[in-house]
């Protein structure tokens, strides 16, 4: 489940508008544009696993990160969202759909763990809710305001 961590925002925002180091430039990647179609040749600087910039240039400049990786031509692509799938159909728990689905691209799921509530009862929700947590899968329950009333 994403879990929102303290960040400092103002040490990002510094990054980002290149007034202090990231922790990590990724270049020589081919960067999708969702939005257009365009493929761009680029880098990609990151600070405490967070991307705060996408730069349409490349650059092996060290005043960009301190560490550089050459991302020898792959493709980068924003992370696939499931707008709304029922884990326990998988037959998985969240940690072990989790495992399966990330190495593919999808790193966002919007779930509803009703399948596992209406067979287990409160006990299957909480236990869906509780495993999507331990996956680094970003997991967001759907519809769960109704039946959490009623727990």
């Amino acid at each position: 489940m994403y879990i929102k961590k303290e960040r400092n925002l103002k040490k990002l925002q510094k990054a980002a508008l290149h007034e202090q180091k990231c922790d990590l430039t990724i270049g020589n990647i081919r960067i999708f544009d969702v939005f257009t179609g365009a493929i761009t040749l680029g880098s990609i600087d990151i600070l405490d696993g967070i991307i705060v910039d996408v730069r349409e240039q490349e650059t092996e400049d060290k005043n960009y990160a301190d560490q550089y990786i050459n991302g020898k031509g792959a493709y980068c692509v924003p992370g696939f969202i499931d707008t709304h799938i029922h884990v326990e159909s998988t037959m998985m728990i969240p940690e072990n759909f989790g495992r399966a689905v990330l190495p593919y691209g999808t790193t966002t799921v919007l779930t509803d763990p009703h399948e596992a509530a209406n067979a287990a009862g409160i006990k299957g929700g909480k236990f869906m809710l509780k495993s999507g947590e331990r996956t680094p899968l970003r997991l967001f329950p759907q519809n769960t305001v109704s039946w959490q009333r009623r727990w």
